[in-house]
């Protein structure tokens, strides 16, 4: 009786040791799978942050270009303003003199009041694209500052991870030798 009721007990406990080895097991076999699958979102992501910062590069080259643009619209338009400035303040004497006709004087003041125009929507249009430029940077940097946090907090996990799965390893160790 006694030694079967010892048998009874060692099997119960080896039973007991079992089902913690295998709980065990277990838990790192899931804590594995999740590592793994933090790696794999960290690679992807990192990979996403690459692509942005490509982006952001390409977008800040793009407003570089077009600041020189609008800057050169501006050395533009102020020619003409000077062109007109010049014909406004000649005399009369001085038109008829310069020109066959007067109809040659507002051939040239409405050929420079149009060339005048059409400058400055070229440079309106530039200066809305640069805008738009400069948006869409910041709206880049935003999104990549949140993924470059969302890394973080992923390596944290996956560090976390480990450790736990080193934890759980250790106590499926003791388990073993039980």
């Amino acid at each position: 009786k006694f030694y079967n009721a010892q048998s009874a007990l060692i099997e119960t406990d080896i039973t007991k040791t079992s089902t913690q080895k295998a709980t065990l097991q277990n838990k790192v076999n899931s804590l594995n799978q999740k590592i793994k699958n933090l790696t794999y979102q960290i690679k992807q992501s990192n990979i996403i942050i690459s692509d942005l910062k490509v982006q952001i590069q390409d977008t800040s080259k793009s407003i570089q270009t077009t600041s020189q643009k609008i800057e050169d619209s501006k050395s533009r338009l102020a020619d003409i303003l000077r062109n007109i400035g010049v014909e406004d303040n000649k005399s009369l004497i001085e038109i008829l003199f310069s020109e066959n006709d007067l109809s040659g004087f507002y051939s040239n003041l409405v050929a420079l009041d149009n060339l005048n125009n059409r400058n400055k929507k070229i440079l309106d249009e530039i200066k809305a694209l640069k805008g738009n430029l400069d948006k869409e940077k910041e709206s880049l940097d935003g999104e990549k500052g949140d993924l470059e946090r969302t890394v973080q907090i992923q390596t944290l996990q996956k560090v976390e991870s480990d450790k736990t799965k080193k934890e759980q390893e250790q106590s499926l160790k003791l388990t073993e030798q039980q």
